[in-house]
């Protein structure tokens, strides 16, 4: 058998070339071949029949048809090339390996990546878990899902503290369903129905408001703060005292500009509060402190915290100064002085130093006057009373002394000069306001020693 690629004579059985190690089987496909042209001698074998004088002019045809089987011999070299369309391929490199399956797994990656992404920033998933948590009474969680502004009062703690006295509810089932007749690009609303234990159902609405992108490719929703944050509440306490809310004091640079120089009380504006519960305490060097709870429902509300009972050691302070002031007035009236000996514990009020002094000069008179009257004076007693209030605005203490007292008094006795010794018991008023950082008197009421 001859190879069809190289040509070299190899065994009947061999089924490779000994030499090239081309497949030999392809021999076999071109051997029927001859048998294809030999009828043609058949065709021709009846022509020395017709014409028996010719048997040498058909003779050569025999030669002619000789030829084909070597004119079909290279068939086979033209087939020869098949055999190594199917020759076994080379195997895979390990380096092309690596890149399919760094390939695969990489779009695996993002098929993954595409999928968590619409599952985590889905609206409707941030409303469940939001209502999850409120009902839970969770108000960390709470904080997590809400857009909560910034603020100095706006913390995890103070919305937990804010919240502390609100209903939790043993939720058995709901339904969240979005609002699809909303139109805003920014905003989403969702119906929520629920189903509590023992009760019948309920609804309630959601507000979500964009915040954002969430992994770069997707819009983040977070819900409206506006049913559990106030804006703008306002306190008024008065000008010399501190408000101290929820345990933290509020700074001044929370106070609304002062319309009025004159004005005793200025008002806080804090931006940002939780609705719900808050402790205030309201404190002064002059008035007792307050301590109240509010109830913050609404934006732009407005308090007034303003307390006019003074603090019980400035009300002892100002009974002491009561007790000496008698006693400087009555000095100042044995020694016949006239009122500014005493001016400078009044007010620095035209008006009310008129009607001081002139209550001064009737005292003087009653007291001592032309050489008779009261030439001295012993206080043996003193007892007082205090109460308190605000008048035009400003803080007044009013205290009542009762002294009891020993005078030695010169009195008139027909032509003569008689003394004697008195005693009696007498009661002062002395009313005091707080003003410019200090007490002084706005009214008095002075008693005489009776002889």
């Amino acid at each position: 058998m001859f190879c069809p690629k190289c040509g070299t004579s190899n065994e009947e059985s061999a089924k490779f070339c000994e030499k090239c190690g081309a497949p030999l089987i392809d021999n076999t496909v071109a051997a029927p071949q001859p048998e294809i042209a030999a009828p043609q001698p058949e065709m021709t074998a009846p022509q020395p029949q017709a014409a028996a004088p010719q048997p040498q002019a058909a003779a050569p045809q025999p030669q002619m048809t000789a030829p084909q089987p070597q004119a079909a011999a290279p068939q086979p070299q033209m087939a020869a090339p098949q055999p190594q369309a199917v020759a076994p391929k080379k195997p895979m490199s390990p380096a092309t390996l690596k890149i399919i399956i760094a390939a695969a797994a990489a779009f695996a990656l993002i098929i993954i990546f595409i999928i968590t992404g619409s599952v985590l920033s889905n609206p409707k998933r941030t409303v469940e878990k939001y209502f999850t948590a409120v009902s839970a009474g969770n108000w960390e969680k709470v904080y997590g899902y809400v857009d909560i502004p910034k603020g100095e009062f706006i913390t995890k703690d103070l919305l937990a503290q804010a919240m502390a006295d609100e209903t939790t509810y043993d939720i058995t089932n709901f339904e969240v369903i979005e609002n699809d007749y909303n139109e805003s690009s920014i905003s989403k609303e969702f119906f929520v129905t629920y189903f509590r234990s023992g009760s019948s159902k309920g609804t309630t609405t959601v507000n979500l408001v964009r915040d954002g992108k969430f992994m770069i490719f997707w819009d983040r929703y977070k819900v409206s703060a506006s049913r559990i944050v106030v804006k703008d509440t306002k306190i008024t306490v008065r000008k010399d005292s501190k408000l101290i809310l929820d345990g933290i004091e509020v700074k001044d640079s929370y106070l609304e500009p002062a319309t009025d120089d004159k004005a005793t009380t200025k008002t806080y504006k804090i931006d940002y509060l939780f609705s719900g519960k808050h402790k205030a305490l309201i404190t002064s060097d002059m008035f007792e402190d307050i301590e109240k709870d509010y109830n913050f429902s609404s934006d732009e509300q407005k308090y007034t915290a303003t307390s006019s009972e003074i603090k019980e050691s400035i009300k002892t302070e100002r009974q002491m100064a009561a007790q000496n002031d008698m006693r400087t007035f009555f000095a100042a009236a044995i020694a016949n002085k006239d009122f500014n000996a005493v001016k400078d514990l009044c007010v620095a009020d035209d008006s009310k130093l008129n009607t001081l002094k002139s209550a001064y000069s009737t005292f003087v008179t009653r007291t001592y006057n032309n050489g008779y009257g009261v030439t001295k004076i012993d206080f043996t007693d003193f007892s007082t009373k205090a109460t308190t209030g605000t008048t035009s605005g400003l803080p007044y203490i009013k205290v009542t002394v009762t002294a009891k007292v020993n005078a030695t008094v010169n009195y008139k006795s027909g032509n003569n000069t008689s003394v004697k010794q008195v005693t009696d018991t007498l009661n002062d008023t002395f009313t005091y306001v707080y003003k410019d950082g200090q007490w002084k008197i706005n009214s008095v009421t002075l008693d005489r020693v009776s002889y």
